[in-house]
C-alpha cells in the first residue's frame, strides 16, 4: 500500500473513531467539517506519497476595503505560528489555514492526524476573535497585536525579531 493510500485510509479511520462525517471526491482528497466554539470549519486534506496538506476554510467574510489590514494581521499571525500559516485565496475570496507535513521522513502515524486536525482547530479558535475584531472595525490592528502578544507571552529576546507590520505590504496606491 502506498503512503498516500495509507494516509487516506488511516485518516478515514481517525475521523470515524471521532464520529466525524467526511466525503472523498477522489482517492487523495478528504473533506469534512468540524465545529468548535460555534465556529464551523471546513477541512480539505490532500495527500500524496510525499506530503499531506490540510486546508481549513476560516469563516470570515472580508470586504475589499479590509483586505489590506487583514493581510497585515495575517502576516503578524503567521510570524507567531510555528506550524502552518494563514493564506488568502484571491480567486475564491477566502481565508484558509494551511498545514503541510512531509511524510517520507516522518512515517505515517496517528500523531500526523492530531497535527493536521488539532493544530488548525486550536490556532483558528485562538486567533478568530482578533480576525473578527479587526475585520469588523471593532478592534484596531495595533490593539489586536497588543492583545495577541499578551496572549502568547513572547519572550523579550524574541520581540526584537518580529516583523514590522507596516512593512508587511506595499503602501496602497
Amino acid at each position: 500500500m502506498s503512503i498516500k493510500d495509507t494516509v487516506v485510509k488511516q485518516l478515514q479511520e481517525y475521523l470515524e473513531k471521532d464520529g466525524i462525517s467526511f466525503s472523498s471526491s477522489s482517492t487523495d482528497v478528504i473533506e469534512f467539517e468540524v465545529t468548535v466554539q460555534n465556529i464551523n470549519l471546513e477541512f480539505t486534506v490532500f495527500s500524496s506519497d510525499l506530503f499531506t496538506v490540510s486546508y481549513t476554510l476560516v469563516p470570515l467574510n472580508i470586504s475589499q476595503e479590509n483586505l489590506e489590514i487583514i493581510y497585515k494581521l495575517m502576516n503578524y499571525l503567521n510570524s507567531n505560528t510555528p506550524f502552518g500559516n494563514f493564506e488568502y485565496d484571491l480567486s475564491a475570496s477566502s481565508l484558509y489555514y494551511r498545514i503541510s507535513l512531509v511524510l517520507e521522513e516522518r512515517g505515517v502515524t496517528y500523531e500526523i492526524y492530531d497535527h493536521l486536525l488539532n493544530y488548525p482547530l486550536f490556532t483558528i479558535e485562538t486567533y478568530m476573535p482578533f480576525l473578527n475584531g479587526v475585520n469588523s472595525g471593532l478592534l484596531s490592528l495595533e490593539d489586536a497585536i497588543t492583545k495577541i502578544d499578551a496572549l502568547i507571552e513572547i519572550p523579550p529576546e524574541d520581540q526584537e525579531t518580529k516583523p514590522e507590520i507596516s512593512a508587511a505590504l506595499p503602501a496602497a496606491s
